[in-house]
């Protein structure tokens, strides 16, 4: 929802439930007061959001990962930043991005599919918040679920926050 109303604009947005539809958010600003016709406006453009991936440092297939208990709902004001996040919600990939058997990965491999990184709300992360991982080291004859707490992380806004699952501490 875009409000206009005020001398400046801000945007409430609900960051969507599923990665193929979360979209990469990006505001221009420029410093140039007074516009003059025909000539061109220098503009610098910034994103607003901050993009989540995931990596283990060791190999096994992966069932699903999701990210829980982290806001999804937030008010962008332009010039000043994010506020008033709210609403905790889940997020993560699971048999529609991973085989229902598990899909193998590397120690060096994200994840996620490129294409289908999380692009979530900035936040400082809630108390609460963890990420999980459904993964198996003996190629799917026992699964196991690892998790991770990401409480009081900062996810700034513009950033690319990786995170790289272990299974020792």
């Amino acid at each position: 929802t875009l409000d206009t109303s005020p001398a400046t604009p801000k945007l409430t947005y609900p960051v969507p439930d599923d990665a193929d539809d979360q979209i990469d958010l990006i505001v221009a600003n420029t410093d140039v007061a007074k516009a003059n016709f025909g000539r061109s406006i220098p503009l610098t453009f910034d994103h607003i959001l901050t993009a989540i991936r995931f990596k283990v440092d060791f190999p096994c297939k992966v069932k699903s990962l999701t990210v829980n208990g982290v806001y999804n709902i937030g008010t962008y004001t332009y010039g000043s930043g994010w506020s008033n996040q709210t609403n905790l919600h889940n997020y993560g990939f699971g048999e529609s991005y991973f085989t229902a058997d598990g899909q193998y990965f590397g120690t060096s491999d994200y994840l996620n599919r490129s294409d289908n990184t999380l692009i979530l709300m900035p936040q400082t992360v809630p108390a609460e918040a963890n990420v999980q991982l459904v993964y198996s080291t003996d190629d799917g004859a026992n699964w196991q679920t690892l998790t991770a707490s990401i409480a009081g992380h900062e996810w700034q806004p513009g950033k690319r926050v990786t995170y790289t699952l272990s299974k020792s501490g």
